[in-house]
């Protein structure tokens, strides 16, 4: 038991500088590059920081536990907001002006109504292969055009 609790904080550990050299590395290649900070901000260090999430989905994917997957992805989200956005509006709140809160609105129930339709699907529908290729392609569809419309609005 004490070894698998060593085993854990190891890997906290390694998680916490890995993410951290890779976030730094990024933003700084990516500001060289002349991206805008905003863009760095949207899309590299949204990256950097889901990477460990990412990697622990396909682990547990691989390993035949797409429940893990799903509740990683869930986890997440739950976390990303409560604690990266939910903390700083109690602190000191959030401006936005009208057209970035319909924008912002929008994406959220596109990606709220796509994440139901999935979960209707059941996991039966996902565990065959054909089938779970189409939602994966479908999923990379549309972060693929979110990354766009991001981008595009940012410019």
């Amino acid at each position: 038991m004490s070894v698998d609790i060593v085993l854990v904080l190891a890997g906290l550990i390694a998680l916490v500088i890995g993410g951290e050299y890779l976030v730094r590395g990024a933003t700084a290649r990516s500001l060289r590059l002349g991206l805008p900070p905003l863009i760095v901000g949207l899309t590299v260090v949204a990256f950097g920081t889901s990477a460990p999430e990412m990697i622990v989905s396909v682990a547990a994917v691989l390993n035949g536990s797409p429940d893990i997957a799903l509740g990683n992805v869930i986890g997440s989200n739950i976390a990303n907001v409560l604690i990266v956005l939910g903390l700083p509006a109690l602190i000191a709140g959030i401006r936005t002006d009208q057209a970035d809160l319909r924008e912002s609105w929008a994406l959220m129930v596109a990606a709220l109504s796509l994440a139901v339709s999935m979960g209707l699907l059941g996991m039966g529908y996902i565990a065959q292969k054909q089938k779970s290729r189409k939602i994966a392609g479908v999923l990379l569809l549309a972060f693929a055009l979110l990354q766009i419309i991001l981008g595009l609005t940012a410019m």
